[in-house]
């Protein structure tokens, strides 16, 4: 068998459309199924990531808040007569004797809205404490000061 010149012309012409056909067809389920698994992996990765960013700023946040409480605890010891450590953290939102509030009632809560635990050890000295982003007390996420 002998093709000519037109025949061989018409088998290109033939592969063309073929080759033209399916790269019309579109993606295949399997392929689809690939990118949607890809997707699904790289969001699982960014949202872990953002999760433990927002975690860490809470727990600077915290530690900036119970220094700023420590400074407050400070300045209470300074202007009480004689000199003193608040009995409780509601004494700063609240001081004896009618004084201005030396902090507002939600300064003495950490970043999860737990409530900060204010143990006076001595007349001088006192330890803060958030329970951390667990709220739970006495574990290894407290975040502490000590005075």
């Amino acid at each position: 068998m002998h093709l000519t010149a037109h025949d061989n012309a018409q088998t290109a012409l033939h592969v063309l459309a073929a080759r033209r056909k399916r790269s019309q067809r579109g993606m295949t389920l399997v392929e689809i199924l690939i990118v949607l698994t890809i997707l699904a992996g790289i969001m699982v990765t960014v949202g872990v990531v953002a999760i433990n960013q927002l975690n860490n700023a809470k727990i600077k946040e915290s530690k900036l808040r119970l220094n700023k409480l420590s400074n407050k605890i400070q300045e209470f010891y300074a202007f009480q007569e004689p000199n003193g450590l608040p009995d409780e953290l509601g004494n700063l939102v609240s001081p004896p004797g009618g004084e201005s509030p030396y902090v507002k009632p939600e300064d003495i809560k950490d970043s999860w809205g737990n409530d900060v635990i204010y143990n006076k050890t001595s007349d001088r000295n006192y330890e803060l404490r958030s329970p951390g982003p667990d709220g739970q007390d006495g574990n290894d996420d407290d975040i502490t000061v000590e005075e």
